[in-house]
């Protein structure tokens, strides 16, 4: 049975950032930004086994693993994000403009290219060989590319039409050997030589999409009535 407590010098997580971007209207109906930022975290937390086995006994021969939560991990985070958007002309209402318009259309466009690395999987993660020397990589969360559009129009008046686009690199993952080289009891370890999260997994592609027709009910009501 693992028992888990906290470090004596256990520490709250840290982050410091450091952001750069710009905005600019390219034309009246388009407008567009980019931005880059650099996170940097320490003190993150990750677990430490007090009574790992060392050549196959424990310090407590009676006792099972005992996590120590410590906070001596980092992360780094790049990342560099575009944003496109065309808007040429409202959508609602359109209940008395002309019944075909081209500019009843928006565009939202967005890419982020962003690398985040680490050396934990959690507070409570310990690591196969127990340091953390050979536990750099990629973080669980890392995705490489994401891209979404979103497009909206009401060219035909009253029919709204949408249509959303969202496409996203794989997420990394550890190759296991499936067995417990070191007898800690805890399945994590890895082939030699082969680090943590090397590994990637297939891109996902979602396609959403959308249209409703409005009608209006009722007498048009063209001014107020006297006072």
């Amino acid at each position: 049975i693992n028992r888990y407590v906290w470090g004596e010098d256990l520490d709250l997580p840290k982050s410091n950032r450091f952001s750069l971007g710009i905005d600019q209207r390219i034309w009246r109906q388009l407008t567009s930004s980019a931005s880059y930022s650099y996170t940097r975290g320490s003190a993150v937390a990750r677990g430490f086994n007090l009574n790992a086995p060392e050549n196959g006994i424990r310090p407590t021969p009676s006792s099972g693993n005992v996590i120590e939560v410590v906070s001596d991990a980092s992360s780094r985070l790049h990342q560099l994000q575009f944003n496109v958007t065309a808007n040429p002309g409202a959508l609602l209402p359109a209940f008395n403009a002309p019944r075909i318009r081209w500019k009843r259309t928006t565009l939202f466009a967005n890419y982020t290219l962003a690398t985040l690395e680490n050396n934990t999987d959690g507070a409570f993660a310990i690591p196969p060989l127990g340091f953390l020397d050979t536990e750099w990589g990629p973080a669980a969360g890392d995705v490489r590319h994401r891209l979404n559009v979103a497009l909206n129009n009401q060219i035909v008046r009253n029919l709204l039409l949408s249509f959303n686009l969202t496409v996203n690199s794989g997420v990394p993952y550890s190759i296991r050997t499936g067995r417990d080289e070191n007898g800690d009891l805890v399945f994590n370890d890895r082939p030699t030589g082969v680090g943590r999260n090397t590994e990637r997994a297939a891109s996902h592609v979602i396609v959403n999409t959308f249209f409703a027709y409005m009608v209006a009910f009722g007498r048009t009501q063209t001014g107020l009535p006297p006072g």
